[in-house]
């Protein structure tokens, strides 16, 4: 999977980064060498590389058994410095309160048109240090809310489907090409965990999209797989409380609250085994992935919710993969489940093809 990789910083200098502008850290005020934290964000990078590898490896949980679906392609690195006078932050979106980029200019200065249409790219991740309300910023008495910045955690550019993400839903903030391409936006003060959390709710935009002849209360996506409740939560999928199935990026099986990836109450679930008839439960609780062993990179920044990546890559191994061999019984036909990571990464054949969740 070919994807381009954006970092950038700010600095006024050229050697220490300036964490007025933007911090590098949520909670203090560091300055951190430029040279120290491009190194902590290539290996943050690295291993957001390697946990959405693993997440692809269907039910292998730990096992190291099975290959993952995908590999990523880095096809270009790119560093970007910047300072106060950020040009590429603009309020011209008149319903945002915040600044946010002006992809456009970025992408012309980077000349990524040509990348991202020779080597088809459906990628871009942008670490950007974001500026806002901060305890690093305000308990140093350096806040102003007319500073403000922020990037989206998903954003689609498509000439098929549109915007299909967990954006502001701009529709001409991208430039549009002949291919798909979703940019994640990246926190540089924050570490893997948000990284691949991001990804996790690009996962639920799409696979909620691609799904055909929805029913109500009866979605494969969001009622059969993640175990949404129609009946309590109506279509308020996203901050709905899963009811034992396999859950979704905010909530584990077990999940009461939004982020209770440490929730030590045990629950029957169909997690590792899932069909949509409901597969072969097991007891579950928070141990169940924390004692997992995933062959991720060790990150070793404090920020870092370890429990949450590894949630996180469970759920993703949960997702019907290569071979799942999972039947479907809908409206008295049978149908097999298709690779879910496969509509996921080849966005445009699947939408080009009619692909849906099942065939």
């Amino acid at each position: 999977m070919p994807v381009i990789i954006i970092n950038i910083y700010h600095t006024n200098d050229g050697i220490i980064h300036n964490d007025t502008i933007g911090p590098s850290d949520y909670f203090n005020i560091i300055n951190p060498p430029l040279i120290d934290l491009k190194s902590r964000i290539k290996n943050t990078l690295y291993a957001t590389k390697k946990a959405i590898e693993l997440g692809a490896s269907f039910r292998d949980y730990g096992k190291n058994e099975v290959s993952s679906y995908i590999s990523i392609d880095t096809k270009a690195y790119i560093n970007v410095y910047t300072n106060e006078e950020n040009s590429y932050l603009t309020k011209s979106h008149y319903y945002l309160s915040k600044r946010t980029y002006d992809y456009h200019t970025l992408f012309n200065d980077l000349n990524l048109e040509g990348i991202i249409r020779n080597e088809l790219v459906k990628e871009i991740w942008i670490t950007e240090f974001a500026y806002g309300e901060f305890p690093s910023l305000v308990d140093n008495n350096l806040y102003e809310n007319s500073k403000d910045s922020t990037i989206p955690e998903t954003n689609m550019s498509s000439p098929f489907t549109g915007d299909i993400s967990n954006s502001y839903k701009i529709p001409d903030d991208l430039p549009i090409y002949d291919n798909t391409y979703v940019v994640y936006g990246n926190s540089g003060a924050r570490s893997l965990d948000t990284n691949i959390h991001n990804r996790g709710h690009q996962i639920e935009s799409q696979l909620s999209f691609i799904e055909k002849n929805k029913i109500n209360g009866e979605e494969l996506f969001w009622n059969k797989f993640v175990g949404v409740n129609y009946d309590k939560y109506g279509l308020d999928y996203y901050s709905a409380v899963p009811n034992g199935r396999c859950g979704n990026t905010h909530f584990p099986p077990n999940g009461d609250d939004d982020y209770d990836y440490c929730n030590s109450i045990s629950i029957e679930s169909d997690l590792f085994n899932w069909t949509p008839q409901g597969g072969d439960k097991t007891i579950i609780n928070c141990e169940t992935w924390s004692n997992i062993n995933y062959n991720t990179p060790d990150v070793n920044y404090y920020n870092l919710n370890k429990i949450e990546v590894k949630w996180l890559i469970t759920w993703f191994q949960s997702i019907p993969g290569y071979n799942n061999n999972i039947s479907y019984l809908r409206d008295g036909n049978n149908y097999n489940l298709t690779n879910w990571w496969d509509l996921f990464y080849n966005w445009d054949n699947a939408i080009k093809e009619g692909k849906t969740l099942w065939e």
